[in-house]
């Protein structure tokens, strides 16, 4: 670990609580990239229905995992499976989410892949937080780009570094709308490399692991509902200005 995320970690060690105490306030974490983004809201829908205050700290994806399984924070949405077997935390079922981990590649190029093994020795700009999708990647012949934020692999893609970018598919259709490079950056004509449940998920340090039941009911009464489509929805039209509901 670098000296600037030692750093991170330690003041985030000092300024979080030590164990959540105050039964009223729920601790949670979201991408600094995506403050007030679709994971902030659904962090309101579940807090609002708890009755509980919302306190939110900005940390990337890994370190609020870490902070989660130290009992630092709550609670965390937009939690693939790959932890499941972690007795430090707790998985809240069913699902509120699905989502699609797609390929997007500079227009240009567009026709250059047709097949996935058409990117056998390309390079892919990808998240590697999921073993699963790794193996099958690199078992494609694709090296790895490592990178954090969506962001960070568009700029990558553009400035021609790697070949492509694997990200969900309606959070990278909307922020490439957003930053109107939608006539530089498509989505490619191939199958998506995996297709992700996403979970609500409290740490074992938590007082709210003891409301489990309560999470559960929340989740699948909003699942059943259709409020966690509906914020969705909704949160890439306000993003895009666009009135489809073909979000998926």
């Amino acid at each position: 670990m670098n000296r600037v995320k030692r750093k991170i970690i330690f003041w985030l060690i000092l300024v979080l609580p030590s164990s959540i105490s105050a039964q009223d306030i729920l601790h949670s974490s979201v991408s600094p990239e995506f403050r007030g983004g679709l994971q902030e809201k659904f962090l309101h829908y579940i807090a609002e229905r708890m009755d509980l205050e919302l306190s939110i700290y900005p940390i990337t994806y890994s370190q609020r995992i870490k902070l989660l399984k130290a009992g630092k924070i709550d609670l965390m949405v937009g939690v693939k499976d790959q932890y499941a077997g972690d007795q430090s935390l707790l998985y809240i079922k069913p699902s509120y989410d699905q989502l699609t981990n797609s390929i997007f590649v500079l227009k240009k190029n567009l026709n250059k892949y047709e097949i996935l093994s058409d990117l056998k020795n390309t390079s892919i700009a990808f998240t590697p937080d999921n073993e699963t999708t790794k193996q099958h990647i690199e078992a494609l012949g694709i090296n790895i780009m490592p990178a954090e934020f969506l962001k960070q692999k568009i700029e990558l893609l553009r400035k021609g570094r790697v070949d492509g970018l694997v990200h969900f598919k309606q959070s990278a259709l909307s922020t490439i709308k957003a930053m109107g490079l939608e006539n530089e950056i498509v989505l490619a004509n191939l199958p998506p490399f995996s297709i992700r449940k996403h979970f609500v998920v409290v740490s074992a340090h938590s007082p709210l692991k003891n409301k489990s039941a309560e999470l559960s009911s929340i989740i699948r009464n909003g699942v059943e509902k259709g409020d966690f489509k509906r914020i969705r929805q909704t949160h890439y039209q306000e993003k895009t200005g666009n009135t489809s509901t073909a979000f998926n």
